[in-house]
């Protein structure tokens, strides 16, 4: 169902699509798998090889075509397989359909089963017609067929080109394509071609793809179901954020906040928080595109969606996955440890603070996943990179007294705006005991050890969100390495822009909207910005438009 919303949302309605289904389920032999998981060759059990065929074949179908174009159908199934694999071809030839296959190395019952095959040969046309009629031809040419022999293996082996005697080689094939060209079907059949040449133009590809909105719903449906069907991913986050949350729990379990180790310790706990967020997420995520990879190129290439829609709804069907398992790890850590107070706000920031960490980490993991070929490559640039972003984060180094060739970094680290929510929300109206004289007195005196200020909460935020933003736009302007491996760069590069940049908006920036509101209490603050938002969004996508 979710193939005949992508391929013919927009001819039929629901009632019409699911009758299509039905009967192509029907006339391609799959009712008996029909609720059957296809599943993945040699890792996950499913249907056969040959039912997966079919099911290829299947999706094809729903949009009724006239002509159907099968690159080798039989590679890589036995001879059974491979003979019921043309025999459903066979059948739907019968229908009124035009079916055109290449195929190598047919077994005699499967060549048999063809009304036409044609042979090309160093570039010629050696012969085009019905099978018997190419044992005749080869036989007029002095190259006769043993019995009980394969003709298919005979006419191979007589037009190939070998490189030990590739001149005999040529002159024998050249020979064998004069004989067919000047024989009357050779003729008959160039006559036709020419008449065709001279009355017919180019018939341009058609297809038309369905609604956005159709296209949205259907992806966004196929990757939830594909999350909810594969848990193994997501079992295994959960099972490691709450050992994660055990263990700081217990190993910052009721910090002293009154000594000047304990404000260490706890500061310590807050920037691990922030490094288990960032990288449990990033290197879960990195295998957004490989997985996935064969798909879209098929399914991109048959005009079904754009890679902008694709990535749109796989990045939103990771949202829930991506943000439950930090919420978890927070939850079991803040009690133990005994983190600022026990007040809404207070947990309300430090949650609201953990979801923009892990938003920025997966936008960052998708970026690199997409820009990378290969999921090695994305791990070996990852690592450097967050290692740059971490130290720059706060708590190796003090943000205010970095060197000025390197503090340009710090603005672009979520590590450095995680620690410093984090760190502001813990010791912000918290009351320091004070020990000794080299005990921090006050508790802004800890702010100040970081060079962090408490109204710099707000603008904390903002920079989280713009950090996502830019990475997805970034995205956007930089997928020409996706693009190169899909289809040669020929997405629209200001399609991508605009659909990444309203995504943000609606799904990453809207939320944030509402953290500050109920943070800062300041609805006025909130409509404001959302109004600026807005009037920014509208006049670069109308000045985007009016300069292309």
């Amino acid at each position: 169902m979710i193939q005949a919303r992508l391929r013919i949302s927009g001819q039929l309605t629901a009632r019409q699509r699911a009758d299509r289904v039905s009967f192509v389920i029907k006339e391609l032999g799959l009712a008996k798998c029909r609720n059957t998981k296809i599943g993945i060759s040699g890792i996950k059990k499913g249907i056969s090889g040959g039912e997966s065929k079919r099911v290829t074949f299947a999706a094809e179908l729903l949009t009724n075509p006239p002509i159907l174009f099968c690159d080798e159908p039989t590679t890589g199934l036995d001879s059974f397989m491979a003979e019921s694999i043309v025999a459903v071809l066979k059948n739907l030839a019968r229908s009124g359909k035009t079916i055109i296959c290449t195929i190598h190395q047919p077994s005699s019952q499967l060549y048999n089963l063809f009304d036409r095959v044609l042979y090309l040969a160093a570039g010629r046309v050696a012969f085009l017609g019905n099978p018997e009629n190419a044992v005749a031809l080869m036989q007029s040419c002095g190259f006769t067929c043993p019995r009980n022999y394969n003709p298919a293996d005979m006419i191979i082996e007589t037009l190939a080109v070998t490189a030990v005697k590739k001149e005999e080689c040529l002159q024998r094939v050249n020979a064998i394509c004069d004989k067919f060209s000047e024989s009357d079907e050779g003729k008959s059949i160039m006559e036709t071609v020419r008449m065709h040449e001279t009355t017919v133009g180019a018939y341009p590809r058609v297809r038309k793809a369905a609604p956005f909105s159709d296209q949205i719903i259907a992806l966004l449906y196929r990757s939830l179901i594909d999350n909810w069907r594969n848990p193994s991913l997501a079992r295994a986050k959960m099972i490691q954020k709450v050992i994660m949350g055990l263990f700081v729990g217990l190993l910052y379990f009721h910090t002293n906040r009154d000594t000047q180790s304990g404000v260490y310790n706890l500061n310590g706990a807050l920037f691990y928080l922030v490094a288990e967020l960032t990288y449990a997420t990033l290197f879960g995520i990195l295998t957004f595109m490989p997985a996935d990879y064969p798909i879209l190129v098929r399914e991109y290439h048959d005009g079904l969606y754009s890679v902008a829609c694709y990535y749109a709804t796989r990045a939103m069907s990771y949202v829930p996955l991506f943000t439950l398992d930090g919420f978890i790890m927070i939850l079991i850590s803040y009690w133990m440890v005994g983190f600022s107070s026990f007040s809404f706000l207070q947990v309300f920031v430090m949650f609201g603070t953990a979801l923009l960490i892990e938003q920025s980490a997966s936008a960052f993991g998708v970026m690199l996943s997409t820009v990378s070929p290969s999921y090695p490559i994305a791990v070996s640039i990852a690592g450097p990179l967050l290692t740059l972003l971490s130290l720059t984060g706060g708590l190796y180094a003090n943000v205010g007294e970095l060197p000025v060739y390197i503090s340009w970094i710090q603005y672009i680290s979520w590590f450095r705006y995680g620690f410093e929510g984090f760190v502001i929300n813990q010791w912000t109206n918290v009351t320091v005991s004070a020990v000794n004289e080299t005990a921090f007195q006050r508790s802004n005196q800890i702010l100040e050890q970081y060079s962090f200020d408490r109204n710099n909460l707000p603008l904390a935020y903002l920079s989280f969100r713009a950090i996502s933003a830019l990475l997805r736009v970034f995205r956007g302007f930089k997928y020409n390495p996706l693009r190169d491996r899909v289809d040669s760069v020929s997405l629209d590069s200001r399609q991508l822009f605009l659909a990444t940049l309203f995504l943000t908006i609606l799904i990453f920036l809207f939320p944030t909207i509402f953290v500050y509101c109920a943070v800062f209490s300041s609805l006025h603050y909130g409509i404001c910005l959302i109004r600026f938002l807005l009037s920014r969004f509208l006049d670069s996508a109308n000045e985007l438009f009016c300069c292309t």
